[in-house]
């Protein structure tokens, strides 16, 4: 008797199934120590669970030989037993039965029994474990598993939010076209910096780049300037998350970039704008500027203050605007929440990591700034080393710059000079090769130079420093030509 209803094919000879396993262990009672079993759960036939707790029952009791006399003894003192035992047959009925019964083959028939508790288990999870009975009754248990298990996997992998794809690796002629129309470089700011733009490849999608610096060297400043502005003058959305800076810095900051570039007006910087008491020309400017921001950028150019470093806050904005057509990201600052938290340099590794895979999923571009430790505020040379114990950050990210002022004794003529040139493709030296010409670099009281540092690149050879100068009043940067920084 069925003690609980299934599909009925799952129950396809399941007399038979138990009858075979439990026989065998009374044949061999020695076994009933070997197999771990649960007779509520492993048993669905009223015979098997009755004719299994009985034979445990004795064996407990350190009875290994189920004769006649020993197997009524024991179900003397067990009414209930003997009852259900005696209407399956008694024991002239087991005497007919265990004839049959090979205990060699108990592995055979314990796989049996679990591969139906496995199937009927599934079917009632909701798996139609009933239509491929025919399939499952001529393998193992470890089969069936097996078989869900990859169906499982395989539906995970598909809707997960890990980012997981597995793929043939082949060139295909759909990549190669798709090389061919340029749909692998990244978003080009070469319109302000052209050499960067051609050793990065412009900013490129899903992917991670660090910007790193000391604080007070212009790293949000270049990163505004050089990598978001292009983009939004291109029709580009860009997003900026600041845990620093509030919105007014930026907007001081997109102001005098929109008086200078857009309407070639250098009566108001930085400071001014905070001073206030325009003239009446200047507030004309202004108002010129406004209405020149409020057409070209609203609804392009982003800003979102957060009060924390809490990654989640981070991820939570990059999700929202991504779906709303936003493709690039600059994060300000990226560090921990918590610099005494002993877990700091094993968090911000994670968080880096966080944000790779968010990148991915959303198919945006994120930049971080990151300050380096005011200890590394002499280093000449600068690369990962000088991010200390997150140095293994360089892993995770596609990009990696790495930014210092220039130093006293670096300018032309200088002990250290710093040999700067540009790079003069139209004409060759004596080698063959483009004639580099050289750059005097000499101290400009409006201006400071910043050195570049490409530590990595997915698209070009690392170890490349380019020079550039920056007027802070009005956050306009000049790409001056590479540069060789001398490592002492």
């Amino acid at each position: 008797m069925i003690r609980k209803s299934v599909a009925p094919v799952l129950l396809k000879n399941r007399d038979i199934i138990e009858g075979n396993f439990v026989l065998s262990l009374w044949k061999s009672p020695e076994l009933f120590l070997e197999y771990d079993i649960k007779p509520d759960i492993d048993f669905k036939t009223e015979a098997g669970k009755i004719y299994y707790e009985i034979g445990n029952g004795m064996t407990k009791r350190g009875i290994y030989t189920f004769d006649e006399i020993s197997v009524e003894t024991f179900l003397s003192n067990f009414p209930e037993y003997k009852k259900k035992f005696d209407e399956f047959g008694g024991y002239e009925s087991y005497k007919d039965s265990v004839r049959l019964i090979d205990p060699e083959n108990i592995e055979y028939y314990y796989d049996e029994l679990q591969k139906s508790n496995l199937l009927i288990s599934l079917y009632k999870a909701g798996f139609n474990t009933d239509e491929d009975y025919e399939f499952f009754s001529k393998v193992r248990c470890q089969n069936v598993y097996d078989y869900y298990i990859d169906k499982i996997e395989t539906a995970s992998i598909r809707q997960s939010n890990s980012g997981i794809s597995i793929d043939d690796l082949v060139l295909t002629k759909k990549f190669i076209d798709e090389c061919d129309t340029g749909d692998e470089m990244g978003l080009s700011y070469g319109k302000t910096c052209p050499i960067l733009n051609s050793i990065t490849m412009g900013i490129m999608s899903k992917e991670v780049m660090f910007f790193c610096g000391q604080s007070g060297t212009f790293k949000t400043s270049f990163s505004f300037a050089n990598f978001l502005m292009p983009l939004v003058d291109n029709g580009n959305k860009v997003c900026i998350i600041s845990n620093e800076q509030s919105i007014r810095e930026f907007i001081r900051i997109l102001a005098v970039m929109t008086l200078t570039k857009k309407f070639n007006y250098f009566k108001i910087n930085r400071k001014k704008l905070i001073a206030g008491g325009f003239t009446d020309e200047q507030k004309e400017y202004l108002y010129r500027a406004s209405d020149f921001t409020e057409e070209n950028y609203k609804g392009n150019l982003f800003f979102s203050s957060i009060g924390d470093y809490d990654i989640n806050t981070v991820s939570k904005i990059i999700r929202k605007k991504s779906r709303e057509g936003v493709k690039v990201f600059l994060y300000d600052t990226f560090k921990s929440d918590n610099l005494s938290d002993e877990q700091f340099w094993g968090k911000l590794m994670q968080d880096s990591q966080d944000l790779l895979q968010i990148a991915r999923k959303e198919d945006v571009s994120i930049i971080l700034t990151y300050q380096l430790a005011t200890g590394k505020q002499r280093e000449r040379y600068l690369d990962a080393t000088c991010l200390g114990a997150s140095k293994g950050v360089k892993n995770i990210c596609s990009q990696m710059i790495l930014s210092r002022p220039l130093f006293p004794d670096e300018f032309t003529g200088e002990k250290n000079e710093i040999e700067a040139y540009r790079i003069n493709y139209k004409e060759k030296d004596e080698a063959g090769n483009p004639k580099k010409e050289k750059i005097t670099i000499i101290p400009d009281p409006d201006s400071v130079y910043i050195v570049v540092f490409i530590e990595k690149s997915r698209t070009d050879k690392g170890r490349k420093q380019i020079l550039y100068k920056v007027n802070g009043d009005f956050n306009l940067w000049q790409e001056m030509g590479y540069c060789n920084v001398k490592y002492v």
